[in-house]
Parts: C-alpha cells; sequence; structure tokens
C-alpha cells in the first residue's frame, strides 16, 4: 500500500551514487516500507527545480496513487514513474523515489578506455547496430532482423499507447529515454519521467524536445509552444523509424524502410512525419499494424486475392493485376508466358503489364517461415483482327445498274491508305433518288433517268456473275481495277 506522506530525507538508507548531471544526483537507496516490492529503489535528489516542475511532480505521484492496483502495477512495469516526493526537514521538496532500472535493461560495454562500464541500453543501439557490435554489446539487433525489430517497434507503441490514452504526455522522446531488453517479459523501459504532462492536470511546465526531434509546428510556435499528443505523435514516428530502418537519420524518401514494410506502413511513416498533425497515426494505430505485421512474419505468408482486369484482352494490351498479401518478406509475380517480376515489400499491390498470350497469373510471396502461391483464374489473349486484300474483277455493266452507294458506311471498311476516287467516278455517273416504297411492275421508269433502265432479273444474274469471279480471284490473284478488303478472326 503506498504511503500518503512525502518520505523524510533523513529517515533514506542510501548506499551508492549511482549518476550525476545538470538536474542533479541519482543514489540508490532501501525502499521505504511498502512502496514497490523491490529491495531498493532510486533517489533523484535535485539541484535546482523550478516551482512549475514541483507543482506537476505533485500531480504525477497523486495520479499514480489514484490508479487502480492493476494500472499501477503496469504503469511501474513500463515506466520509472516518480513514487513519491522526498522532503527537506523544513518541508520542502528536494527529490523523489523512483524504481531503480533492471539490470536485464543494463549493459557492461567496453568504453573507449581499456575497462569496461555498465550503461544502460537505450533504443540508439538497435538504431546504430554498427556501434553494439564495436562496443562489445551482449544483445545485438542485426539490422536485417526484420520480426525481432518489428516486435520492438510494437511494444513501443503499446507502452505510448498505455501513456496516451490517459492523456500522458510524454515530451522528450528521444532514443536514450527507451530502454529494450531481450529477456524481459515487458521489453521496454521508458525513463525520465518527471517532465511528463498529463493534459487538464499538470501546470504548463516546459518540455524538453531531443536534436532531431522537433516538430515542425514547432518550428513556427514562439518558445513557449506547449506540446501535446501530436507532438508526441510525431517523435514516435520518428523513433519507429530509427528503430525499424536501422537508421539514426531520416530521409525524405523513407529509404530506409524500402523492403521492411509495406504499402500501408510507407502511408502511416508518411503521414506521422507529415506537417498534418491532426493526421499523425496514433500509438494505437502503430501497435495493431506493427503487431499484425510481425504476427504475419513468424508463419507463412498468406495471400487472399489475386485477380486481373479485364479479362480477355488483346494481345500485347495492357492489363491490371491486383493482389492483396499479408507477411511477405519477397514476391514474384509469374505471366502466362513464364517471365518471373520481382515486387518489392514496399511497392503499390497493383502491376500493369501486357497481356503477352492467353493463360494463368501465378503470386508466390516467401519469408523465412514458407512459401505460398496463388493462380489466377485463365485470362484469354485474342489475336487482332487483319485485313487481308484480294483482287475482283471491274464492275462492268453492274456499275451501271448502281442505284447508290452510301459512302460513309464504306468508309470504315476500306484501307485508308487505299484510293477511293473509284467510288467518286461511279458517283458521277448516278445519283440515285429513293426508290418507291413498293414496285409493282419487273421493270420501271427511273425519274429523269429516261434512258437508264433497272432490270432486276438482269441485275441479279450480273451480281452473282461477279461475285462468282470474285470468289475465283480470291484463289488464283489477278489484276482488277476494283479492290474490296474482308477480315479474318483467328480460329
Amino acid at each position: 500500500m503506498d504511503t500518503q506522506m512525502p518520505i523524510d530525507h533523513a529517515a533514506l538508507k542510501i548506499h551508492r551514487e549511482l549518476g550525476s548531471g545538470g538536474f542533479g544526483t541519482v543514489h540508490e537507496v532501501d525502499t521505504p516500507h511498502g512502496l514497490v516490492p523491490e529491495p531498493v529503489c532510486a533517489f533523484k535528489e535535485f539541484k535546482n527545480a523550478h516551482a512549475d516542475e514541483l507543482a506537476n511532480l505533485a500531480v504525477l505521484v497523486r495520479y499514480r496513487r489514484q490508479l487502480d492496483p492493476t494500472d499501477r502495477r503496469l504503469l511501474d512495469e513500463l515506466t520509472t514513474w516518480p513514487l513519491d516526493t522526498v522532503t527537506s526537514a523544513n518541508g520542502t521538496v528536494v527529490g523523489y523515489l523512483m524504481r531503480l532500472v533492471p539490470s536485464e535493461f543494463v549493459e557492461t560495454s567496453i568504453a573507449q578506455v581499456n575497462a569496461k562500464t555498465t550503461v544502460m541500453r537505450s533504443i540508439d543501439w538497435l538504431a546504430h547496430p554498427d556501434h553494439s557490435r564495436r562496443n562489445g554489446a551482449s544483445v545485438v539487433i542485426d539490422e536485417n532482423n526484420l520480426v525481432q525489430r518489428l516486435w520492438y517497434c510494437a511494444w513501443v507503441a503499446r507502452v505510448f499507447h498505455f501513456l496516451h490514452h490517459r492523456n500522458i504526455v510524454y515530451g522528450d522522446l528521444s532514443l536514450t529515454n527507451i530502454l529494450y531488453s531481450e529477456s524481459r517479459a515487458t521489453p521496454i523501459l521508458l525513463i525520465d519521467i518527471d517532465p511528463v504532462r498529463i493534459e487538464g492536470q499538470s501546470p504548463a511546465v516546459r518540455q524538453a524536445t531531443s536534436p532531431g526531434m522537433r516538430p515542425p509546428e514547432a518550428k513556427t510556435s514562439g518558445p513557449h509552444f506547449t506540446q501535446n499528443l501530436n507532438t508526441d505523435r510525431f517523435k514516435l514516428a520518428r523513433l519507429l523509424y530509427n528503430i525499424l530502418g536501422s537508421a539514426l537519420r531520416v530521409d525524405p524518401q523513407l529509404q530506409a524502410l524500402h523492403g521492411k514494410v509495406d504499402v500501408a506502413g510507407m502511408q502511416m511513416f508518411a503521414a506521422g512525419l507529415g506537417t498534418d498533425a491532426a493526421n499523425r497515426p496514433t500509438a494505437h494505430q502503430w501497435y495493431r499494424y506493427f503487431f499484425d505485421r510481425y504476427t504475419a512474419l513468424i508463419q507463412p505468408p498468406k495471400i487472399t486475392r489475386l485477380t486481373v482486369t479485364p479479362p480477355h484482352a488483346l494481345v500485347g494490351q495492357n492489363v491490371t493485376v491486383e493482389w492483396d498479401v499479408e507477411g511477405h518478406q519477397a514476391l514474384e509475380l509469374t505471366t502466362p508466358t513464364g517471365e518471373r517480376r520481382r515486387i518489392g515489400v514496399s511497392a503499390p499491390n497493383e502491376l500493369r503489364v501486357a497481356l503477352p498470350s492467353s493463360g494463368q497469373f501465378v503470386l508466390t510471396a516467401t519469408n523465412s517461415h514458407g512459401t505460398s502461391e496463388y493462380v489466377s483464374d485463365v485470362v484469354y489473349a485474342v489475336e487482332p483482327p487483319h485485313v487481308e486484300w484480294v483482287g475482283v474483277p471491274a464492275i462492268g455493266q453492274i456499275s451501271r445498274a448502281i442505284i447508290g452507294i452510301d459512302i460513309d458506311q464504306l468508309a470504315h471498311v476500306v484501307d485508308p491508305g487505299r484510293d477511293l476516287h473509284w467510288v467518286d467516278d461511279l458517283l458521277s455517273h448516278i445519283a440515285p433518288p429513293p426508290l418507291p416504297p413498293t414496285l409493282n411492275d419487273s421493270t420501271f421508269l427511273i425519274p429523269q433517268f429516261s434512258g437508264l433502265m433497272l432490270d432486276e432479273k438482269r441485275f441479279t444474274r450480273l451480281l452473282d456473275a461477279a461475285m462468282s469471279t470474285a470468289e475465283q480471284q480470291a484463289l488464283v490473284p489477278r489484276s482488277s481495277t476494283v479492290a474490296s478488303h474482308r477480315s479474318t478472326a483467328p480460329d
């Protein structure tokens, strides 16, 4: 049960100094009865604290006391949250008590001198694995170990979701304020908690921003800019980029993430690092994304869709191939002719390809746990029709019986490269009026053309003879005065 009164400095049993800096000094002390289960804890003694910082510290201590036991226990596991204030003999607050950093977050590193020193394992070691190797770290996460890095990203997002869900603004998110472990059930620990703010409860205490972590909106604001959940989300996106990309700097093209996240992930990072503060992903959204990506990669990939649109096209015409796939580290599309195309993990989930022939597309997804394939429905490729020109005999006397030609209907079936003057010649001989609706006689006189008579039977015989000759000409090419065409489609 937590004590409700500040801890008297004189009652503390100090064992040793753990570190010091501009803020003051940290000591190892015996844990006051009932504060936390561990026998020892840390006492952070202020060198010079401002009134607003002390007021905020009181808010943080009171907030923890008001949590239910489950949330309080989780808060203590995820952070070095202030447990209680420490006062001097005259009642002045001189510091506060917090949990010691567990040994699983501490690294015995080879320092620049010929000796070993104990340091906290912060996530800048994740972002710079070469540094970890050079210093002989016991935990080195290779830059290509995507599964492990996704796991740490998911946990970092989960910790910040715990805070943000309770309107807690951390403020100074940085590579050195977050520790990681390989062996603990809760592998992430936040330190330097005393500057955090609880919106609606904390005073307007100034929160620091580490180099390279300043959000865009802060650059155009005054010196008294107040950080909030949106500024935390910008810094969180940068930290996740550092962890996943094994990179200390963020480039505008997000090159360090290519091949490590899919299109959805690239879009989330672009939004998280963008200027639209309201559009930045929340810590919960990041957690869901990384958790899903992690779980997908620890089993064979899953392909749920492969479609080709349109399902039939002319040979060489472009079609769109689309797919849905999870958990892949490599992706390959095979066309009906056997051509293989490698597709980047971060590439869009669609591709425009020229249809080479009828057949099926095959999508193959691979990760370290196996391979999955998905075969599309059959896509039909049709050869385009082509024009074959044949010679026909001169129309001769039939031309004298033509009563009209619709040049608009004729134009679309005649090769545009051919000379159409022969049509004009025919039309110059006869410009027909419309026929009457009925013909009572076998012959009739065309008005205004008294010298021309149309005999139906004679016209039919002449036309049959001309068409018969044309069929023979199609088999044995001969020269002619008129050309026609036909379309041939594939069998």
